[in-house]
């Protein structure tokens, strides 16, 4: 992978992630507003992000690039955040946006690229 293809790569992981909290906010407001479909589509819209990040990070360690991401960590949530829809439990869904998925993605600024010293 080039050098212009990495840093693209890179502008594109960062402008994805600048943009979750804000869609993140966004399931809360539909979850108050008791509009489960919007929610369910904004989900699936975060899980395709999500997979688009880990396909990212993924190229990135193949070429001995790693970053100190909180992904996984989402990840886990993630999975508990679809226990709840399946449970139909919106109050722990809105709380597990709220306070475990938003403070992850805030945090995405402090998440850098680094070469595998060698």
């Amino acid at each position: 992978m080039e050098q212009a293809q990495i840093n693209e790569l890179k502008n594109s992981y960062y402008e994805y992630i600048a943009k979750i909290p804000q869609g993140l906010q966004t399931i809360i407001n539909l979850l108050v507003n008791n509009e489960l479909e919007k929610v369910f589509n904004s989900i699936a819209d975060l899980a395709e992000g999500i997979e688009f990040l880990l396909k990212v990070e993924q190229a990135f360690k193949e070429q001995g690039i790693f970053t100190n991401s909180r992904i996984a960590e989402a990840i886990t949530i993630f999975k508990n955040l679809n226990d709840s829809l399946v449970n139909e439990d919106f109050i722990l869904l809105k709380d597990l946006v709220e306070y475990e998925l938003i403070p992850i993605f805030s945090s995405a600024s402090e998440w850098v690229f680094q070469e595998e010293v060698k």
